[in-house]
């Protein structure tokens, strides 16, 4: 697979964009429609499948009654990236059958355990019946850095909750640790994917002592 770079000829407009292979780009371009020429080519980098030891070690996810299927889909991608094995889906979270699910994730979720349960607290007590430890990711008084825990060989169940109402009460009454991301800007809130993306990195590479 092949990717493109053009740029409008017409001096007024010098639109520069990518295009990829078989996108059925007809040369006209997307902002004037006026001709285009083609800058550069390349190669597309392939996705890398081959047999990899997940990098998060002993961490699974639940994602807590997320609305947006997007967000969903767009979470199971980066869970995958970061060598997540298992997700639950909880509560009123679209399931891996929601065609915008599927869209978001690009087959990411063939790659995982995806477990979807009705009542996210029970879940989280059952893990704890497991032996995990349960990790909240929200803005709470009570909360971590982020970037001060330390792993170590635990296992850990990483809560993200709703868009708006946050990680239910219940299950952060239930948490061994409370994690927020540190900000430096004037706003205290991130949409969830990107969150859940930072938190997820941030674990993924921390050493496990």
């Amino acid at each position: 697979m092949k990717n493109f770079i053009y740029q409008c000829t017409n001096p007024k407009c010098e639109l520069r964009f990518p295009v990829h292979e078989n996108s059925g780009f007809n040369e006209r371009c997307p902002k004037c429609l006026g001709k285009t020429e083609l800058v550069h080519t390349s190669e597309a980098a392939q996705e890398n499948r081959t047999d990899r030891k997940a990098r998060t070690g002993n961490i699974l996810v639940v994602i807590d009654n997320v609305r947006s299927a997007f967000n969903v889909g767009a979470m199971l991608r980066t869970a995958e990236c970061f060598g997540v094995d298992t997700i639950y889906l909880c509560g009123i979270t679209p399931d891996i059958s929601d065609k915008n699910v599927q869209k978001a994730s690009i087959g990411s979720e063939q790659y995982l355990q995806v477990i979807h349960k009705n009542n996210s607290l029970k879940t989280v007590q059952e893990l704890i019946g497991l032996g995990y430890e349960i990790w909240s990711l929200e803005l709470d008084d009570n909360a971590i850095d982020l970037t001060s825990v330390k792993l170590g060989d635990r296992k850990i169940a990483l809560i993200v909750g709703n868009e708006r109402c946050g990680v239910d009460p219940a299950i952060l009454a239930l948490s061994t640790q409370i994690i927020q991301i540190p900000m430096l800007g004037n706003k205290n809130s991130l949409n969830v994917e990107v969150s859940f993306g930072i938190a997820i990195s941030t674990l993924s590479t921390f050493p496990r002592n």
